[in-house]
């Protein structure tokens, strides 16, 4: 059964789909399946723990080649960790920023195979980190996939057609997220 390394962030029941939590603290980073990892994440219960941030050398995914990397940039700390919780799953090495501007720093400094850009984040948006893209010759080939909850804007589709990047609904099933970021980097779930 495949497992997950998520860090505590508000205290909750003590039993979660047959994981026993009584002695779970905040802030606590505990191992569960996947499935309850997702379910405890998409409730503001937890974050996802990337293991590199905290030193640990262990591959944080089960590819045994190299695996695609992902930007993931969402100031929702929870759509955040369940995004990054799901693609490490799938075998998936990813990065992630709450803002555009710590987006742009990455950038700047690593490559990635995709990117996954929240569009409506406080301060600049994921439209301005998609110009950066665009605009800067070593990241201009690499596939964009903007995630929003509403409908684009007239203002906000122009961009779009100026810089594209694909264009992925929040409400939409996220196996949907998973067929267009597996085609976008040419990533096969097969080698999990």
């Amino acid at each position: 059964m495949p497992v997950m390394q998520i860090r505590i962030i508000r205290k909750f029941a003590n039993f979660i789909n047959d994981v026993d939590l009584s002695r779970v603290q905040v802030g606590d980073v505990i191992t569960v399946p996947v499935r309850s990892a997702e379910m405890l994440i998409a409730e503001g219960w937890a974050v996802a723990q990337d293991a590199r941030r905290d030193g640990d050398s262990r591959a944080t995914n089960h590819a045994s080649a190299r695996s695609s990397t992902v930007l993931v940039v969402d100031d929702d700390l929870s759509m955040q960790g369940l995004l990054t919780l799901r693609l490490n799953a799938r075998g998936y090495e990813v990065e992630s920023a709450a803002s555009a501007d710590e987006a742009i720093g990455l950038l700047n400094t690593r490559t990635f195979d995709a990117i996954v850009l929240d569009v409506r984040m406080p301060g600049r948006s994921g439209l301005d980190v998609l110009r950066f893209i665009r605009r800067t010759e070593k990241l201009r080939n690499v596939p964009v996939l903007l995630l929003t909850g509403a409908t684009l804007s007239p203002d906000e589709e122009a961009i779009v057609e100026v810089y594209p990047a694909y264009i992925f609904y929040k409400q939409e099933n996220l196996e949907e997220f998973d067929i267009y970021l597996d085609r976008l980097t040419g990533h096969s779930s097969a080698q999990l």
